[in-house]
């Protein structure tokens, strides 16, 4: 299938990474536990706790089975909590190169292995983690069934890692961890990049869709409306990133859990701008920045997680943005004309004669004010709602309006765009995550 994104917006920025990709040592890796909705997370090592590459780290108390495990060899140098003794973060140090071993999986050995005998070997090897399932965009569960599973291949996102590049020396990676995720549900989605012409992302008996267009054509959410629509939370998909079916496919085939991973480091106010191969959950503190206040964002620069000057880059993240924080007053403020400022609609000179890239920063460029009721905001929304009537029905908290509105169709990322371009400063995601939330403790 074919399908053009004619709603949407392609934010202009400068800092898009080379495509070039160097080498980041890993001298430190970690787990945030944030990155995983909903986990109760069982920790089963302590402090100075020596741990192999695949060693078990952290299990989930609902579901065992389910664990997390070391991206390298060395020692546990920190289990760092929070308030109510919330578990953040467990920081391993690197020390040596031993890695726990399993037993090779083959593409020609996964044909005659059964449903359990996959899935027992994805549990025992820390790949699970890398399934998530739609409702809640949370860890698929090991005992239910998924009506199908989607493979995003795309990423739309500003400055974004391309899956294309980074990617295209390990399709044989990929065709395994495809044919280990076909034994779990036959009908599989391969969703990839229009724009781009033929992808090096197919495999055999798998359904190719090609999207092109504007952001938010790599949103999972626009794949899933238009190929298999979730019309209640009674209707399961499975999704992954093509990097993490690689990594699962690599995993099985070696017989050792695959923690490489590329990112691209990108944004205004990085410096060698390009890709970089390190580990799972690699710090970031020695990534070449500008001097002075710089916010580092991993993931999506609309959606994504901020870091500090010591954090680690996220499970299912790709890319880490830099961006200069946004504390200078502008002469005249809201009359400046705003030639060097991009704008969605009129407001702005640019909007005459845009130039080819901004150099953003932090600023929300305004404050929060009462909110303008506008069909403004379903210009950039290419999903089959109407972004104020969900809005007012989840600050009300009327679920079953909320329902009728598309509430199981999105996740807080498909509101990004609309956030950015809003005049009143209204965080749309937030709302549809707090009430995910809600919902998710009332069934849980």
């Amino acid at each position: 299938m074919k399908k053009a994104i004619t709603k949407g917006y392609d934010i202009k920025i400068k800092g898009k990474a080379d495509e070039d990709i160097a080498i980041l040592n890993c001298d430190k890796a970690a787990y945030t536990l944030s990155d995983f909705n909903y986990l109760k997370p069982k920790v089963l090592i302590k402090e100075g706790d020596q741990v192999r590459k695949g060693t078990p780290l952290i299990c989930d108390k609902k579901n065992p089975d389910v664990i997390l495990v070391s991206p390298i060899s060395g020692k546990i140098e920190k289990i760092n909590r929070g308030d109510r003794n919330l578990l953040l973060h467990v920081i391993i140090s690197k020390e040596g190169e031993e890695s726990k071993s399993f037993d090779r999986i083959s593409t020609t050995d996964l044909a005659t292995m059964d449903t359990n005998s996959v899935k027992e070997a994805l549990l025992k090897r820390g790949l699970w983690p890398y399934i998530k399932r739609r409702p809640y965009n949370k860890i698929a569960l090991t005992n239910e069934e998924p009506k199908c599973i989607f493979i995003n291949a795309v990423d739309s996102s500003p400055l974004s890692a391309d899956p294309e590049f980074h990617l295209k020396n390990r399709t044989e990676d990929f065709k395994t961890g495809v044919a280990a995720l076909s034994k779990l549900c036959p009908t599989i989605h391969i969703c990839t990049d229009g724009d781009k012409g033929s992808s090096i992302f197919s495999a055999p008996g798998t359904q190719e869709h090609q999207f092109s267009g504007k952001h938010p054509k790599g949103n999972l959410s626009v794949h899933i409306n238009n190929i298999e629509p979730i019309v209640n939370n009674e209707k399961i998909i499975w999704s992954l990133r093509a990097q993490d079916v690689v990594a699962m496919g690599k995993s099985l085939s070696s017989g050792e859990f695959d923690a490489e991973r590329v990112f691209a480091w990108t944004g205004p106010a990085a410096k060698e701008r390009k890709y970089y191969k390190t580990c799972l959950g690699a710090s970031t503190r020695n990534l070449p920045k500008e001097e002075g206040e710089v916010r580092l964002v991993s993931g999506s620069i609309l959606s994504g997680t901020q870091l500090d000057e010591n954090a680690f880059l996220g499970f299912y993240d790709n890319t880490i943005v830099a961006l200069k924080e946004g504390r200078e007053r502008k002469l005249l403020g809201w009359l400046t004309p705003g030639i060097n400022s991009e704008s969605l609609t009129r407001c702005y000179a640019t909007s005459i004669k845009p130039q080819k890239e901004y150099e953003h920063t932090t600023s929300n460029n305004g404050e929060f004010r009462a909110i303008v009721d506008s069909e403004m905001y379903d210009r950039v929304q290419p999903l089959d709602i109407n972004t104020i009537f969900l809005y007012k029905a989840l600050l009300a908290e009327d679920i079953e309006e909320a329902e009728r509105q598309g509430l199981w169709c999105v996740m807080p990322e498909d509101f990004a765009l609309a956030s950015y371009m809003d005049p009143s400063k209204n965080n749309f995601g937030s709302a549809v995550q707090s009430i995910l939330d809600m919902l998710h403790k009332e069934e849980n």
